[in-house]
C-alpha cells in the first residue's frame, strides 16, 4: 500500500494484526505463533480464488483450504 496515505496504512495494519490475533487466539494453545500468518494467508486466499471462481470451483477451493487447515491443526493434545 506505498501509494496510500499514512492513516491508510496505519489503520491497514492494524486490521491485519487484529486479524491475525483473531486466527491465532483460535488455533491449539501448543501451535508456534508463526503459524498464525500462514493460516490467516491461506483463509483469505482462498475466499479470494473461491469468490472469483464461484459457484462449484469456488466451494472446492474453500473445502480443500478447509480440509487441509483441519488436517493440519486440529489435533487433540498428547496431555
Amino acid at each position: 500500500m506505498p501509494r496510500q496515505s499514512d492513516a491508510v496504512r496505519k489503520e491497514a495494519c492494524r486490521r491485519v494484526d487484529a486479524v491475525l490475533a483473531l486466527v491465532q487466539s483460535v488455533l491449539p494453545n501448543e501451535t508456534d505463533k508463526s503459524a498464525a500468518p500462514m493460516v490467516t494467508a491461506t483463509l483469505i486466499g482462498a475466499l479470494q480464488l473461491a469468490r472469483t471462481l464461484g459457484g462449484k470451483a469456488g466451494r472446492k477451493i474453500l473445502a480443500q483450504a478447509r480440509r487441509s487447515l483441519i488436517d493440519i491443526y486440529d489435533r487433540p493434545s498428547h496431555h
